[in-house]
């Protein structure tokens, strides 16, 4: 195997595999920082290019887009604000919230050094994982994992790429941030435009259905409801990321193991990891509520603000319809499909009964405070529902009438301009990702 490691890493220092793995990275650093698009609209933009090239090369250009697309991903995440892909969403509130206190140029750095570490981590737990697994498969004989014991070289190419791709994107990633951090100082009003828009084709691009679009300005919703209502949103981007996953590996094991994979040592180790520190924190805070001391603990970047209590009490009730209902759904489950819904929703419906009894007893009439930018939900809100009645075009030119003219106060022939390069743009994103734009439900225009 180490003759087929060496093999792989000549084939991979050939100038012209270099080349095109670096520019997969370029690709894959574009496509990252553009909110919404992503590692799967990256490599549809490769593939065309995959059949001019040997099997050495096309792999090493689709790993260098994918792997560079969950490091480049942090930039947007955190000067923005605006996840490049799912992966770094939970980056975007708390390192965006350190670009705001001047922080732009330091704040990616540790989320550049977290995924350099995890890309060399990867690679080395598959270098060594390979021999490993061609016994295994020749034991099992499963045909789609012949390319282990078949084609070393391309397994350990990819190992590779992966780790070469960790450090040089990484470095690429540091010297280029300090120049995008300026963006920081552009007002968000003029930045907003294209930003939405984007964000509206990485929505679309993946199914082509307008049911995307209306999703993603709910979800805005939602955030921007958690926001003002005093909800951190860390946690629930967290939970949505890994629920898939959990599930699928709870009902897995618990089909193999029954209940008895709880006992073991592993399991008890992680659970205490997690339940010690709560236990502790609720300790303390009896403690302080007892002796009538305030909490001195650090608040979430979104509770330090004064939540808006309307909006609050409006979130909690939502909150507490939705679990009740999704209550009612799994009793119409078999009994393991309903077992992970469960452990989300046993302590769900008395946490969410508890906030609107709060919210009622907290409650004040200042949902007007919050009207100006109730305003902008509401239009991004009829955007979406004019893009499903009359395509594409009008509503997004008039949005941008809107959001250059009326929110960024540009002047006429400056928001001309800037508007029809951002509107050409759009059209050639939907033109380079082969995808073809809303059309009208009402009225058939694109």
């Amino acid at each position: 195997m180490i003759d087929n490691a060496l093999i792989a890493l000549d084939a991979l220092f050939d100038p012209m595999r270099l080349a095109v793995l670096f520019a997969g990275m370029l690709v894959g650093m574009v496509f990252g920082m553009l909110p919404g698009l992503g590692g799967v609209a990256a490599v549809s933009i490769l593939l065309p290019f995959i059949y001019y090239l040997d099997d050495y090369s096309g792999l090493a250009m689709l790993l260098g887009a994918v792997s560079f697309v969950y490091t480049s991903d942090t930039i947007t995440s955190v000067l923005l604000g605006a996840p490049g892909s799912p992966a770094s969403a939970p980056t975007a509130i708390e390192g965006h919230a350190l670009a705001k206190q001047g922080q732009a140029a330091r704040a990616p750095g540790v989320g550049f050094l977290a995924s350099m570490v995890g890309g060399l981590v990867g690679s080395l737990v598959l270098f060594f994982a390979i021999p490993i697994a061609g016994p295994i498969v020749l034991m099992l004989s499963t045909p789609e994992l012949f390319m282990v014991t078949q084609n070393p070289d391309l397994m350990f190419l990819i190992v590779w790429s992966v780790a070469l791709t960790s450090i040089v994107g990484a470095a690429l990633c540091f010297a280029i941030t300090p120049m995008l951090a300026r963006l920081t100082r552009i007002p968000f009003a003029i930045i907003a435009a294209p930003l939405v828009l984007v964000m509206v084709i990485g929505a679309y691009q993946a199914t082509s259905t307008i049911g995307d679009i209306f999703m993603l300005f709910m979800l805005g919703a939602l955030g921007w409801l958690m926001k003002h209502g005093g909800w951190p949103r860390a946690p629930a981007l967290v939970g949505f990321v890994l629920s898939g996953p959990m599930e699928q590996d709870f009902w897995l094991t618990n089909q193999i193991h029954g209940w008895s994979w709880i006992t073991r040592p592993g399991v008890l180790v992680i659970a205490s990891i997690i339940v010690i520190p709560l236990l502790i924190s609720g300790v303390r805070k009896l403690g302080q509520w007892q002796s009538n001391e305030a909490v001195t603990e650090p608040e979430d970047t979104d509770a330090a603000e004064e939540c808006n209590r309307s909006v609050a009490l409006m979130l909690a009730a939502l909150a507490a319809t939705l679990f009740l209902y999704a209550l009612w759904e799994t009793f119409t489950f078999n009994p393991a499909s309903r077992l992970m819904p469960l452990l989300a929703i046993a302590p769900g419906v008395p946490l969410t009964l508890w906030l609107v009894f709060r919210g009622v007893r907290e409650f004040k009439p200042d949902l007007a405070r919050d009207a100006g930018e109730l305003t902008i939900l509401a239009v991004l809100l009829t955007y979406a529902v004019a893009l499903w009645a009359i395509g594409l075009t009008i509503p997004t030119l008039a949005l941008l009438c809107w959001m250059l003219l009326a929110r960024a106060q540009m002047r006429l022939w400056t928001a001309v301009l800037y508007g029809a390069v951002v509107f050409a743009a759009i059209w050639f994103l939907f033109d380079v990702l082969r995808g073809d734009p809303p059309v009208g439900a009402l009225i058939p225009l694109s």
